[in-house]
């Protein structure tokens, strides 16, 4: 949510991003930016506290959209997994896949990674969307 500082009050009316803590502290967005990305080296530690306590009082969180487009990285990996039938959840019903998708994903982020999980079916004649998402997107990882 963003805020609007209205006679001393704070108005949300959207995200809440790293120009408005630099308002709220009273600091550069850099300086946000470098607490927020854990180089505190560059920032005192006094600084570093009032950006922290900005980022609970405003409720900022981290637009993993426009770290991507920053980066150029996505952090994601899609996973494809078989189905025998069409429109039905075996990938899910599979206590196999069930237990491998679980661990890949736990796994996955202590790594700092999310999953895309899509189920396709061997006859599939359109899985034109999975090539696109793999050729297009940059960073993108497929099992």
């Amino acid at each position: 949510m963003s805020l609007t500082l209205n006679g001393g009050g704070i108005m949300r009316s959207q995200r809440v991003t790293v120009k408005d803590i630099a308002k709220y502290v009273g600091v550069s967005p850099t300086t946000v930016s470098n607490v927020l990305n854990k180089r505190g080296g560059r920032v005192s530690d006094e600084i570093s506290k009032k950006v922290n306590e900005a980022v609970g009082v405003l409720g900022y969180k981290k637009n993993y959209s426009a770290v991507s487009l920053k980066s150029n990285r996505s952090n994601l990996i899609g996973v494809i997994i078989p189905q025998m039938e069409p429109n039905k959840s075996i990938m899910l019903d599979n206590p196999f896949y069930a237990e491998f998708i679980g661990e890949l994903e736990y796994k996955l982020r202590e790594a700092g990674y999310h999953i895309i999980l899509s189920g396709v079916f061997k006859d599939d004649a359109d899985i034109s969307y999975l090539e696109v998402g793999i050729l297009t997107a940059s960073s993108y990882w497929c099992l």
